[in-house]
Formats: C-alpha cells, structure tokens, sequence
C-alpha cells in the first residue's frame, strides 16, 4: 500500500498541467511555470529546478534534442564523467562501440554488420585503449590520445548519452537549444500517464515548455 501512495503523489503533481480530459493532450507553456519549471530561467537554474524534481516526478535524466555528434576531438568540450554512457560512430565502418560506465566503464559493446558483443577494450590495436575497469575520470583524456592519431582522427563521431540528474550541471548544456525528459506515474488501477517534456531555449533562457501526455492501460502478468 505504501508504493501505491507513493505512485499516486507524482500523478496529482502531473495531471495539475493538464486543462482539459482530452487525451492524447498537448500543452505549451510561454509564461509562468510548470512543476518549478519557470520560464525565463538560465540552463543552469533549470538543471537545477529538473534536479528538484526526481523525487517526486521519477525523473532521473534530460536528453539532449536532436543529440550532438563531434567528428572533431577538440570540439568536444563536455567531461564524459558527467555522464553515464559514451558512443562513438565510425564514419565509415558503419559500427558503434558503447561505452557504459559510473565510477568505472563497466561495459564495452559493439554494434556493427558483424553483430552485437562485449569487448574488454576499444581499439584493440593501439598502445592508448578504453578498457572495462577504467575509471571514468580518465575517458576523456584517453579520448584525446585516442582520437588525435591515425587511423582513428576524424574517422569517428563522438556523443554522450542522456544527461543524469544526479550528477553536476555540464556548462556545454547552456548550448543546447531543446532538452527533453519523460516522466510517467499509476493514474489509477487500469491507467498509466506518461509525460513527455520539451525544454526550448532562446537567448539563453528557457522560452517554452511543450508537455505531450498519454495513457495507456495497466498490464498485469
């Protein structure tokens, strides 16, 4: 009983937004405020306000929309350790190596033509590699050795992974133009809501909030 009230808190919370019954709804907000979301705020304080907001909400992350690529190591300004997970796209190989880490990479996988499978390190061929174990303070600098030498400069892009709340504001985030996160609660025994929100930036400031809303039945197995 005590998990079902707990579920029930966000969902009063959420459905305050909407103005009418009408589902699918769609609602954008210019003015005010929504769930301390305020209009008018830097990245910043709005990574702040979201970050207030994993309690009650369930939301843990925010996704950068549509996702940066860097082809160039030295564009990519962001600390990966603010991060849980690192992509890195061969331009030319058609593959994909993941990167998972928290406190260390704890996984290596590869997608590709050849199949999907877990590595011990990427690449395998050069003396500076990423390696399961390693601590995640060092990605970065091991992506700057990396990436800086043949064959591997300006062969591959590098993105990061959605934003974790629980980890500190990333000052390359005051670049992004559109975040987005998702929160979702029990409306009741047979429904379940699901928010998608768009955070739209203009000047430096938080300019609009877009909340799409579903429904969907319980399922019980």
């Amino acid at each position: 009983m005590r998990t079902l009230l707990l579920l029930f808190v966000p969902v009063l919370l959420l459905w305050s937004c909407k103005k009418d019954d009408t589902i699918p709804a769609n609602e954008d907000v210019t003015q005010g405020s929504r769930w301390g979301i305020i209009i008018g705020s830097t990245p910043e304080q709005v990574y702040q306000q979201l970050q207030t907001l994993q309690e009650p909400l369930h939301v843990s992350s925010v996704y950068q929309v549509p996702l940066m690529q860097y082809e160039k190591i030295m564009d990519f300004k962001s600390d990966p350790a603010l991060y849980k997970q690192c992509h890195i796209h061969g331009i030319d190989s058609a593959g994909v190596v993941s990167i998972d880490y928290d406190q260390s990479i704890t996984k290596i996988r590869w997608s590709g033509p050849d199949g999907n499978y877990s590595l011990d390190k990427w690449p395998s061929n050069t003396d500076e590699y990423f390696a399961v174990g390693d601590a995640a303070a060092v990605i970065k600098a091991k992506m700057s050795k990396i990436f800086n030498k043949w064959p591997y400069n300006g062969r591959y892009e590098i993105a990061l992974g959605s934003k974790p709340l629980s980890a500190g504001f990333d000052e390359e985030m005051k670049k992004w133009n559109m975040w987005q996160f998702t929160a979702s609660a029990l409306v009741n025994a047979e429904a379940f809501g699901t928010y998608i929100v768009s955070l739209y930036f203009s000047g430096g400031k938080l300019s609009r909030i877009n909340i799409q809303y579903t429904q969907s039945p319980v399922i019980i197995e």
